[in-house]
């Protein structure tokens, strides 16, 4: 009879230790949808254009007589690939760029170029030659955390939880629908420095399912 007892036991621990180790998971559909300049850029590079590419790597693209950047947007961080179309070297200003959460509160940015541990000191810009490109990953410096001995990465918007109620994790998730994400790089090109808002706007949100651990 003890021998029964605790096998059913075993079993039990082991359907309820398996459900409470299940990494919900989830992903937002989010698209670029507007882009803001200065009144002198829109003299000096022209109309802008924004378009769905559905790329390998890239989903969105802008375009102007000064770049053409494509974009991921992501509810962890952003990538972007940005080519200087003039005849003239242009530098990202990443001191000056900011990361508006969908809350509407600023961040200070940080890119792959960064090192964890150097997040809160100054960063040099970044110069793309004439005619050059340049990749980079960009997130909210305050959203990368030590802890337990690692550094980590904090989505901005609810992507993971461990057990619980999926739907409530979904639930949750979908009151951030219809709100709106920005990037702020500011570009400099000879002695002008223009400030591009990237505008994001969070689509719709899915259960993509859980990972066992």
């Amino acid at each position: 009879m003890k021998v029964k007892i605790l096998v059913l036991g075993l079993i039990v621990f082991f359907i309820f230790g398996c459900a409470m180790l299940r990494m919900h998971q989830l992903n937002y559909s989010i698209s670029l949808i507007e882009v803001e300049r200065p009144k002198e850029a829109k003299e000096r590079y022209g109309e802008q254009k924004i378009t769905y590419v559905d790329e390998k790597d890239y989903s969105y693209a802008f375009e102007d007589e000064m770049i053409k950047i494509l974009w991921l947007p992501s509810s962890i961080k952003m990538s972007f690939l940005m080519e200087n179309k003039t005849d003239h070297s242009i530098r990202i200003i990443w001191d000056e760029g900011s990361y508006v959460d969908e809350n509407g509160g600023s961040h200070r940015i940080m890119h792959s170029g960064i090192k964890y541990t150097d997040k809160a000191k100054s960063q040099p810009p970044s110069v793309i030659i004439r005619k050059g490109n340049l990749a980079e990953v960009i997130l909210p410096s305050d959203y990368v955390t030590f802890k337990s001995s690692s550094w980590q990465e904090t989505p901005s918007l609810p992507t993971t939880q461990l057990g619980g109620n999926p739907q409530k994790l979904l639930g949750n998730a979908k009151k951030h629908i219809n709100k709106t994400i920005q990037i702020l790089l500011p570009i400099q090109i000879e002695e002008f420095t223009n400030d591009y808002i990237f505008i994001f706007k969070i689509n719709d949100v899915e259960y993509t399912g859980f990972k066992q651990y």
